[in-house]
């Protein structure tokens, strides 16, 4: 029996799959792994890049340890920011005489400033904005959502042959919806407090 190295077995090939089958290994929406792949960009570890008419192609278990390293790293970003605003939150005692359900003004003084110290540590923080600011990310995330539709809709229809009346007729349905959602988010937002 002859020692065997490693040179003799090559290195097994890495798994390979597109978007479909890296979403089904991360336990995603399709939707949420687009969102993923145009926030880190390049830094997404791909064997191939995908184009028009080229799919993605992924390494799974590379880019999967890649989103989990992602992942690890925004949860110890919130730990400390939750960290952060739980020093904020002194506590605030009692006067010993009276009625214990009453502070006193010194007291109430003490509690209004902690709290407004707290709302401007979570401002800083981005833990709190207000609802006007909401309202207007929410319109713009709706607005950016309405184009990505529109062009993927216009490509769509060009690889199917679709013709140009039926082209129109979809993403004029779509711009309609994003201009009612958006509608809706500046009608709705002042209920928001």
């Amino acid at each position: 029996m002859s020692a065997e190295t490693l040179e003799d077995h090559p290195a097994a090939e890495p798994v390979t799959g597109n978007k479909k089958q890296l979403a089904l290994a991360l336990g995603v929406h399709l939707v949420t792994l687009d969102r993923w792949l145009e926030r880190f960009g390049d830094a997404v570890p791909c064997i191939q890049r995908g184009a028009l008419g080229r799919a993605y192609l992924f390494d799974i278990a590379a880019t999967t340890a890649f989103f989990a390293a992602r992942r690890e790293e925004e949860l110890a970003r919130q730990s400390a920011r939750d960290d952060q605003l739980a020093q904020l939150a002194l506590p605030i005692s009692l006067p010993d005489a009276g009625d214990p359900g009453v502070l006193s003004l010194k007291d109430q003084l003490a509690a209004l400033r902690l709290r407004t110290m707290q709302r401007e540590e979570a401002q800083r923080l981005k833990l709190l904005v207000s609802a006007a600011e909401m309202k207007e990310r929410l319109a713009e995330m709706f607005g950016d959502l309405g184009r990505r539709l529109h062009q993927r809709t216009r490509e769509a229809a060009r690889e199917c042959g679709l013709p140009e009346e039926i082209t129109r007729k979809l993403t004029d349905a779509l711009a309609n919806a994003q201009r009612e959602a958006v509608d809706d988010i500046r009608r709705k937002a002042p209920e928001i407090t």
